[in-house]
């Protein structure tokens, strides 16, 4: 971190930050972390990396978490959430559940088909998922 700061290399200097706060939160050490995470992210500002943002809003709204700051933790990952949405990025869903919001966006029509879909799928999941323990579950009584 040194380095970078000598040389003028202000992205190295941010990603060494952000090393160290996951360095001091694995150690279980989050208020550590959190002072870490807060210089790059103020860093990330300055210089416009938006991606680089989000990622240490993430990082704070994890170890704001594990300090039991909720409010805290809430508002850091969503404006994580809101940037990596803004950036096109977003990492919360899988490809599958992104097409399906965006079908159910699209009108009223559209949203209660998926309603109707999921009220018509759901107990069917639900009986496949308690078979398959009932199944397990007897597979082990009759190895014993």
């Amino acid at each position: 971190m040194d380095i970078a700061k000598e040389i003028g290399y202000i992205q190295g200097e941010s990603v060494s930050l952000i090393g160290l706060g996951n360095a001091y939160g694995s150690l279980g050490q989050y208020e550590r972390a959190i002072a870490f995470y807060q210089q790059s992210l103020q860093i990330k500002r300055e210089i416009g990396d938006r991606d680089g943002e989000a990622l240490c809003l993430q990082n704070l709204g994890v170890a704001y978490g594990k300090c039991g700051k909720i409010k805290e933790a809430y508002s850091a990952s969503y404006q994580a959430q809101v940037i990596r949405q803004e950036l096109g990025v977003s990492m919360f869903y899988p490809q599958w559940m992104k097409s399906l919001i965006n079908f159910a966006q699209r009108g009223y029509l559209q949203l209660i088909l998926c309603f109707i879909f999921g009220l018509i799928a759901f107990p069917f999941a639900l009986v496949w998922i308690v078979i398959m323990y009932l199944w397990l579950w007897l597979r082990g009584s009759f190895r014993r």
